[in-house]
């Protein structure tokens, strides 16, 4: 019944396209039989959707699967991320320090030149320290 109802999937192009579909298949039968606790995994399809797949024992014996299309949520964190970098590799391509502060005061971005120059390194970045962190006081007027 398992490799029915899979072969009922992979035609219907419902399941990932796998160079070695019967060892796929026999791995999924295996992991059918085996289901004792809720698990989940990802199924990338050939029409380009993302599934998060959720399977779980049911109490009168069998499976019960759900399905969430997370395509949408995959490619906007794809897209996030190379802006991300474009904005990190213009900031790179100037040669002052720059150092940019999000609104609650905490270091967001900062450029390969600060960093040579001493001032953060990119483990502050990583901890997200803030504002006051990089500024030390100084007498900008010595009195006379």
């Amino acid at each position: 019944r398992t490799a029915l109802f899979l072969d009922y999937l992979r035609e219907r192009r419902l399941l990932p396209e796998v160079p070695d579909y019967p060892y796929f298949r026999s791995e999924e039968h295996k992991m059918f039989a085996a289901v004792t606790a809720p698990g989940e995994d990802l199924l990338h399809l050939p029409d380009g959707r993302s599934l998060r797949r959720i399977r779980a024992p049911h109490l009168k014996g069998g499976l019960i699967f759900a399905y969430e299309d997370i395509t949408d949520r995959l490619t906007a964190r794809r897209e996030y991320n190379a802006l991300m970098n474009v904005q990190q590799e213009i900031l790179n391509s100037i040669e002052e320090a720059v150092l940019i502060f999000a609104s609650n005061g905490r270091l967001q971005f900062y450029n390969q030149p600060t960093s040579i120059s001493g001032t953060p390194t990119r483990s502050c970045c990583k901890r997200n320290l803030p504002l006051p962190k990089f500024l030390k006081p100084r007498k900008l007027f010595q009195p006379r």
